[in-house]
């Protein structure tokens, strides 16, 4: 019969107990010889179990949560065992719709081993009444939102939002758009892109974040939506009269807007275009490091894709049946990985429901899983 940590903690407990009984010198020495075997632990004998036990529920306590706090967050693993990981990007800011994406897998770390955490927040959605004022720009969500932007020169009421950020998982830390910290990242959940309406009864909704690829904004009269991100580009930038003429979005961040107003691109592992004029803007896309269909990058130098099991550079095309064109350069690897769009169903940050798309802040979440899957 296989024990499980809590099995062992009332194993522990009873030792702890009886020994206090004897009460003696001896017995105290020979319990610290008992054999001890456990599927679930890397531990051999009772002074190691117990060290484990403590460290365990003293700095992880079965899972942690990482709700936005605006700045990187550390996980340092307790103990050389399996954990899941999950993700919830950050909606964009927009009337309705641009939620975030979620991404999960389950990898094993080594004790020490630091994951850094950045949790997207929400892009902020802006109004402006009448004529008059400044020119003005809203920046995006933590994490990579893309920037809108109004230019108060004409029109009635006007709404527009900036973009959500990404939330992801590092092992390079540093700020949030660090080269080689952003190169690091081996799982992203993406975010929504910034939406625009003239009035509630108008909504153009940002594009939602997307799995492998991001949704593009929407239009209302063809001005210049942001387009989606790839898994190996950002989304494009609006484009007006086959001019581009708003900012694409790149490795890490939305495309900003611009326009009269203009909407930012949501983050990802590569983010959604800003959109020009009076549309919406473009979702990021996710990545998960052993999730078939993504492409991952060569190395900390370079953005270039890697190689696939045939030595050729992947392509969105061949990454879609060799996965080994997702595996980071880092060598970790995530097993039984799953990335769900913003627009369809996924679990609830407490797992205990679903929900459609990720609204509001990101949100990550760390569970301990034990030293086996079985």
């Amino acid at each position: 019969m296989k024990v499980t940590k809590r099995d062992f903690s009332f194993l522990i407990i009873g030792i702890i107990l009886s020994s206090v009984v004897v009460a003696t010198a001896a017995s105290m020495v020979l319990s610290k010889n008992i054999s001890y075997s456990n599927s679930n632990t890397d531990a051999t004998n009772v002074e190691d179990a117990l060290n484990e036990l403590y460290n365990f529920s003293n700095t992880f306590s079965h899972y942690k949560t990482f709700p936005y706090n605006g700045s990187i967050q550390e996980f340092k693993v307790p103990t050389t065992e399996y954990y899941k990981f999950e993700a919830w990007g950050a909606q964009g800011g927009s009337y309705n719709n641009a939620w975030g994406a979620y991404t999960t897998g389950i990898i094993k770390l080594n004790v020490d081993d630091k994951i850094y955490v950045y949790v997207g927040s929400q892009g902020t959605y802006s109004v402006k009444s009448g004529l008059g004022g400044v020119a003005t720009s809203t920046y995006g969500g933590f994490n990579g939102g893309g920037t809108s932007f109004n230019q108060p020169t004409c029109c009635g009421e006007r709404y527009w939002g900036s973009g959500g950020g990404a939330t992801d998982f590092r092992i390079v830390s540093g700020t949030w758009n660090n080269d080689s910290s952003l190169k690091s990242r081996i799982m992203v959940a993406s975010g929504g892109g910034g939406g625009f309406s003239t009035n509630s009864a108008y909504p153009l909704n940002g594009g939602y974040g997307g799995a492998l690829v991001g949704q593009s904004g929407q239009t209302s009269n063809g001005w210049g939506p942001g387009g989606g991100a790839s898994q190996v580009s950002g989304g494009a930038g609006g484009v007006y009269n086959s001019t581009s003429v708003s900012n694409p979005g790149g490795f890490g961040f939305g495309g900003a807007g611009s326009g009269n107003p203009s909407s930012g691109g949501g983050s990802g592992y590569y983010g959604g275009g800003g959109s020009f004029h009076i549309d919406a803007a473009g979702g990021g896309s996710s990545y998960i490091s052993g999730y078939l269909g993504c492409v991952a990058i060569t190395s900390a130098s370079s953005l270039t894709p890697r190689n696939d099991a045939n030595g050729s550079q992947c392509t969105v095309t061949s990454a879609a049946s060799d996965i080994t064109c997702s595996y980071h350069y880092s060598g970790l690897v995530f097993t039984n990985a799953n990335m769900i769009a913003g627009n369809a169903s996924m679990p609830t940050h407490d797992g205990t429901g679903t929900m459609t798309g990720n609204s509001g802040n990101g949100y990550a979440k760390i569970t301990y899983l034990g030293k086996t899957l079985s």
